[in-house]
């Protein structure tokens, strides 16, 4: 059946595309447009299967531990599906905003985006330690890349920055995989989480592993590297990384927190709380920003934190939560990117002086980016509210007071961040002159927004998908 091909194909087909794309600028954009047509074909056909048992896919014949095998379950379906949905947003605004600026960067944007679609489905599909650190190797030099195409000294700089933290993280990660390799002979996850005993070494690996996953998801203190690569680097560029490149390392978590049995470990819980940190020191530093790149650079910081309170506050409801805010960030975030992208090509700045009196050349950034900001905020009816809610009442049912406090401020801070950039918006200027960004760019911020609404109404619906509790590699779903 078609489906059993499913894993690899994921991987094989943007790599591909990104190959051919670099034969061809032109045609690079359409391309883009076909692989994301073919993964979301075959996340669709894989559904129905899913709901049964996991995919497995034996590459060459030889099964694990001498071969590589290839797993999809409800887990990787989710983060493959939650990539499909803002990597088509992303390669949307990207088209229109090349296509309006006629920057230069078009030619390597498109093989570099391709690329790391194509790491990170092989990552969400890998089922071996070294196969993973190969997928994180992808993402990491197509997105070290992307953002070095602005070109402007700041972006090489700040590119050059997350090319020294992330090697940092790979080679970090490659000792724990050396470790847990010479401890118990093999890399596969399902074997590991039989084999592995909570010994010093294994312990080390781990640790090692951890860190590394946490400077790649940008987790505070080890964010040092992203705010700014996100406020140089290109509109588009800006929202490829916030909203997806980070979230892989994420996944990684998760799927170590589930296959290693952490509920209520120290690691856990360590991570609980540097989550609980970041909400605060993100929206703080977001709130003191004068660059409204900056500014929301500094939200994915915070924004970034919910996620890893899940660590801490454990239980069902909180992984629904925390994977609704994935969900809602992703789209949410890239969205708000896309309109800095606007502003700034309206307003010609990135800083709140120079964006007075915008609202007037942009009014559909404006009203989609609201939207957005609604979801970022906590606030109702979109998906953000539904996901921080389930967050805050798995909280209050376990006695984690001082999460729900972090929660509160959190979406305090971030209603307060975010407004300041409307207040300047809107703040008349009738003789200041304003460029025209394109109704397209617009039009595509008004649809991120309405999908960041939509996740508040159909989320409800769908929280059965995020239910972990009965997530095994290898294993049924």
């Amino acid at each position: 059946m078609m489906v059993e091909h499913t894993p690899w194909l994921l991987t094989a087909v943007p790599l591909l595309m990104a190959a051919f794309a670099m034969l061809s600028a032109r045609l690079a954009p359409y391309l883009a447009s076909v692989s994301t047509l073919i993964c979301g074909t075959l996340l669709l056909q894989a559904l129905e299967p899913l709901s049964q048992e996991t995919i497995i896919h034996t590459l060459g014949g030889h099964a694990a531990p001498l071969g590589i095998e290839l797993y999809l379950d409800r887990l990787s379906w989710m983060m493959l599906a939650l990539t499909w949905l803002g990597g088509a947003l992303c390669s949307l605004y990207a088209f229109f905003w090349f296509r309006s600026t006629g920057h230069a960067g078009v030619a390597g944007f498109w093989p570099l985006w391709l690329g790391l679609i194509g790491g990170m489905n092989a990552l969400f599909v890998s089922g071996d330690l070294f196969n993973l650190y190969v997928a994180l190797e992808v993402i990491g030099i197509c997105a070290v890349s992307l953002a070095a195409l602005a070109q402007s000294r700041e972006a090489i700089r700040a590119a050059t920055n997350y090319l020294l933290a992330t090697y940092a993280a790979s080679l970090a990660y490659l000792f724990g995989v050396g470790i847990l390799y010479g401890l118990y002979g093999t890399m596969d996850w399902r074997l590991l989480a039989t084999l592995a005993q909570p010994e010093a070494p294994a312990l080390l690996a781990a640790g090692l592993m951890i860190a590394a996953l946490a400077i790649k998801a940008a987790l505070f203190p080890l964010h040092f590297w992203l705010p700014s690569a996100h406020a140089t680097a290109l509109p588009p560029v800006s929202a490829i990384l916030s909203a997806l490149a980070i979230k892989g390392a994420f996944y990684l978590l998760a799927r170590l927190y589930i296959q290693l049995e952490m509920p209520g470990s120290l690691p856990a819980l360590l991570l609980g709380y540097l989550g609980a940190a970041a909400i605060l020191y993100g929206g703080y530093q977001a709130l003191m920003a004068h660059n409204i790149k900056r500014i929301i650079a500094y939200s994915t910081v915070a924004q970034s934190g919910y996620f890893f309170l899940i660590f801490a506050i454990g239980g069902a409801m909180a992984w629904q939560g925390g994977f609704l805010q994935l969900y809602s960030h992703i789209i949410a975030k890239a969205t708000l990117f896309f309109a800095v992208g606007n502003l700034a090509l309206a307003a010609g700045s990135v800083t709140l002086e120079g964006i007075k009196g915008v609202a007037r050349a942009a009014p559909l950034t404006l009203f989609g980016a609201a939207m957005a900001a609604l979801s970022i905020a906590g606030l109702p009816p979109s998906g953000g509210f539904l996901a921080k809610w389930l967050l805050l009442q798995s909280a209050i049912e376990g006695g984690a007071w001082h999460f729900v406090a972090v929660l509160a401020i959190g979406g305090l801070l971030s209603a307060a961040y975010l407004f300041k950039i409307f207040r300047y918006a809107l703040i008349e200027q009738p003789e200041k002159r304003f460029n025209d960004p394109g109704v397209w760019l617009g039009w595509v911020v008004l649809l991120g927004g309405f999908i960041s609404l939509l996740f508040g109404f159909v989320g409800g619906q769908s929280v059965a998908w995020f239910d972990l509790s009965a997530l095994s590699l290898g294993g049924a779903s």
